[in-house]
């Protein structure tokens, strides 16, 4: 047997040349196989997970409660607002902004519970459930934190 590459004679069974170092007839007949086994795993960890609707949607409801927080937070830190802006047009600016975060505590638990209920008609796995209900668990947290402000609130107008 030669090397087809450089033409050196080989011993039978010979897997590289010795000559040019290339892969011999031998060598390629039992490299193609262990390459093509090796591929399949490989392709099919790159398999893509697809995003379902109720995980789309749990999404949705962690924005608008992170939308919602950043606007809590400004409520229950604005005393220098306070200040700066006079006590009667500070509390109109207090008003607007707990009427706004209930908008937002609102829109964040319907679209929770929206989301858990996708993944109860998607018949989702439980691992894919848990999102949609610690969003559902955040949004009545988010509505029960809403309702302490706007008592609290009014306790301060009255």
């Amino acid at each position: 047997m030669y090397c087809r590459y450089c033409g050196k004679q080989l011993e039978d069974g010979t897997v590289i040349c010795p000559g040019c170092g290339r892969l011999t007839d031998d060598g390629q007949r039992l490299v193609k196989p262990v390459a093509q086994n090796a591929a399949v795993p490989v392709q099919s960890a790159m398999k893509k997970t697809k995003l379902t609707k109720s995980t789309i949607t749990a999404l949705v409801a962690f924005f608008l409660c992170l939308f919602g927080a950043v606007l809590n937070t400004i409520i229950t830190t604005s005393s220098t607002m306070q200040q700066l802006m006079g006590e009667s047009s500070y509390m109109l600016g207090q008003i607007g902004l707990v009427a706004v975060a209930g908008i937002f505590s609102i829109l964040t638990l319907i679209t929770a519970v929206v989301s858990l209920v996708l993944s109860v008609t998607e018949r989702a796995s439980a691992y894919n459930r848990i999102f949609p209900i610690c969003m559902t668990a955040v949004g009545l947290a988010y509505i029960i934190d809403f309702i302490c402000s706007a008592v609290m609130l009014s306790m301060r107008v009255v």
